[in-house]
């Protein structure tokens, strides 16, 4: 089983109806690891009016328009794994 390291997570829009989560996933059959990222933006209600999951390779959220924050955490994440 892959182990997940959840690392960040924001809420945004102007009534922080955009919500994202980003997971360091480190698979135990020895592929390369990857971020997930998970998303769910909420209607006035609060009911999820679309959501959905993506996986990325660390060396794109490290080099496209991720959270700064979040490239932050997951940096020190990589170097205290060794990874």
């Amino acid at each position: 089983m892959a182990e997940e390291i959840p690392f960040y997570s924001r809420a945004s829009g102007s009534s922080h109806n955009k919500e994202d989560w980003y997971t360091l996933v480190v698979p135990d059959d020895g592929s390369e690891s990857f971020v997930e990222h998970t998303w769910a933006v909420l209607n006035a209600d609060g009911e999820t009016e679309y959501n959905g999951t993506s996986g990325i390779t660390i060396a794109d959220f490290l080099s496209k328009d991720y959270p700064e924050d979040a490239k932050t955490s997951l940096r020190s994440i990589l170097t205290s794994k060794s990874l």
